[in-house]
């Protein structure tokens, strides 16, 4: 069963969903049977995503399969030579660091997002993402056993503090 747009609260070991249909769920544990939906939270639920650093590898492995803010700073953003996908590597151990991605139908989005180039603006930024953990799940096969966030939405990333500005050299007189 999907529920969308709904809202989960949790009284001791069971959890009530509210959906926009009307309809009440009752299930026990503590899974949120809400995210279904493409992994969306509601914002009363985001008050209890953890936040972790994204150059803390071993908290984003522990918090596979589970939605979470991350701050960091993203490395380097660039689409595939295919503009398939939008591959993200944040800062963080060489060949552990954090990765993002963002599909081709998305791009629309995120590029009328962040000032019609997402890639460009992404790179070198401080960010902060919300999304489901995972673990890396496409084709290159120096990302394998990584921890990947994939994002749909622009909403899911905040600039926190744009990339540096490179500076510019005056013409030599």
């Amino acid at each position: 069963m999907s529920y969308q747009n709904c809202v989960l609260r949790t009284v001791g070991r069971f959890s009530v969903v509210l959906a926009v249909v009307g309809t009440i769920g009752l299930h026990f544990g503590s899974r949120a049977v809400c995210a279904q939906d493409g992994g969306a939270v509601t914002a009363s639920q985001e008050i209890d995503l953890p936040v972790i650093d994204a150059m803390n590898v071993a908290a984003l492995k522990e918090a596979i399969g589970r939605q979470v803010f991350i701050d960091g700073t993203i490395r380097l953003a660039e689409w595939s030579g295919t503009g398939k996908v939008m591959n993200i590597e944040f800062d963080g151990p060489e060949g552990q660091a954090l990765l993002g991605a963002v599909f081709e139908k998305s791009r629309k989005g995120f590029d009328e997002g962040f000032n019609g180039n997402a890639a460009t603006t992404f790179t070198g930024a401080k960010v902060r993402v919300k999304g489901r953990l995972e673990e890396y799940g496409g084709q290159l096969p120096a990302f394998k056993g990584r921890t990947q966030v994939l994002l749909r939405l622009a909403s899911q990333v905040t600039i926190i503090e744009p990339a540096p500005v490179a500076p510019t050299t005056a013409p030599a007189q």
